[in-house]
């Protein structure tokens, strides 16, 4: 007799109480497994949003932040640019640089994409 053909006897073994224990334990370690894995799948998703999340707020205060320096250093640069004659030669070249530096840093940092919506 094959396992096919004993499985599908109508013998007496099928209601036996071992048989049934072990169905029901089987069947229970299946769904404890499937529950399980579920949570784990949840778990993961939950930690997932919420790095999206903290990095979307992250991204949001490093702009902040980006337009505030870029803000103080447009004001030191006019500053300077307002108290000293920068074509004039008495002029400190090392400042000239600097000023000629911190400009060229607000041109490349200017934003070229806008926060999404």
């Amino acid at each position: 007799m094959t396992f096919e053909e004993w499985w599908d006897s109508p013998d007496s073994w099928k209601s036996c109480d071992g048989v049934r224990n072990i169905s029901r334990r089987a069947f229970q370690a299946g769904a404890a497994s499937r529950d399980a894995e579920i949570q784990r799948l949840q778990f993961a998703l939950a930690d997932s949003e919420a790095l999206e999340l903290g990095t979307a707020e992250r991204c949001d205060q490093l702009r902040e932040q980006v337009a505030l320096l870029r803000e103080a250093l447009k004001d030191i640069c006019s500053d300077y640019e307002d108290r000293f004659d920068m074509g004039s030669p008495s002029t400190n070249p090392g400042m000239k640089f600097v000023v000629k530096q911190a400009r060229e840093a607000i041109s490349a940092t200017e934003p070229k994409i806008t926060k999404p919506t």
